[in-house]
């Protein structure tokens, strides 16, 4: 049988632990930034009353003018590029389908709160220069520091405070052309597995001398396919029926699951299972738990 088996599994475990370790290193860097914001805040706030006199402003609330203007600016922005977006595709699929959906301005307020986006901000302005060619400080650098900072920060309140408020009682959006797409993807994937189950059970019938095992645990296969295609593309009893199935399967399978990783530590409390036989177990169950989890 080793034939035809697909040898992918060193190339997903390798897939798997590159996405996990670039996770790792845009989240340990991403905290950083917010480290060096939270240590040059104390700086900021007493340089407030030096950069007012550097910049001539009348008083310290110019700047808080100057921060609120810019993260109102910075939402008007979002909610039209999401408004033009969202515009530009029900045009698309009124052409395609003829149905006219009404725009969803509550989440479009949420979508402009949600942008929050101050990593990328903080660390272009910090990366700035201190001084000129001639050695000479950088004109407005603090001024600008202080007003990202701001920025950030209000933007941060803004959205803890709004979202929930204009979250609440949202309705879901239609479906976009990216989860068309997707959905698309999986029901064409979805029938790829089961025409490459068809063509491996018709090769184990003539080679293999488990005909009969072999072809039960394809039938369970394609039976879980054929149910993940009925859910994506049924009708609404079908895919209701189906996603039901789906879901209670997925639930069945996580219970299975921790029942084996409670085992497997039990076994190692014991001292019944070596470490590295359970970390290695333990490991592969991790991996089938975080499947079933975003399934």
């Amino acid at each position: 049988m080793g034939n035809w088996v697909l040898q992918e599994i060193p190339e997903a475990e390798t897939r798997i632990k590159g996405e996990a370790i670039t996770d790792m290193f845009q989240f340990t860097f991403n905290g950083f930034i917010f480290i060096l914001l939270g240590l040059q805040l104390p700086a900021i706030a007493k340089s407030i009353p030096t950069i007012v006199k550097q910049e001539h402003f009348h008083s310290g609330w110019i700047v808080g003018i100057f921060v609120l203007s810019i993260t109102l600016c910075l939402a008007l922005l979002r909610f039209l590029w999401t408004w033009t977006s969202l515009k530009w595709s029900f045009y698309r699929q009124r052409r395609n389908s003829g149905i006219r959906r009404p725009t969803p301005k509550r989440l479009l307020i949420a979508t402009a709160l949600a942008g929050v986006r101050g990593a990328v901000t903080l660390a272009a302005v910090l990366s700035l220069p201190l001084t000129l060619n001639d050695g000479m400080a950088l004109p407005g650098r603090d001024l600008a520091i202080l007003l990202s900072a701001g920025v950030i920060l209000f933007s941060l309140l803004a959205a803890s405070i709004g979202l929930p408020m204009i979250m609440k009682g949202v309705e879901e959006p239609p479906e976009s052309s990216r989860q068309a797409q997707e959905r698309n993807a999986r029901v064409l994937s979805a029938q790829a597995a089961i025409k490459r189950l068809e063509e491996v059970q018709q090769q184990v019938s003539n080679e293999s001398e488990v005909t009969d095992g072999v072809a039960a645990i394809v039938s369970r296969l394609m039976a879980y396919y054929r149910r993940r295609i009925e859910a994506l593309t049924g009708d609404d009893p079908n895919q209701t029926k189906a996603g039901a199935l789906r879901a209670a399967e997925r639930k069945l399978r996580l219970e299975a699951v921790r029942a084996e990783r409670h085992e497997i530590n039990r076994l190692v409390q014991e001292r019944q299972l070596d470490q590295q036989a359970a970390r290695t177990i333990l490991h592969k169950l991790d991996n089938t738990e975080a499947t079933l989890q975003g399934n």
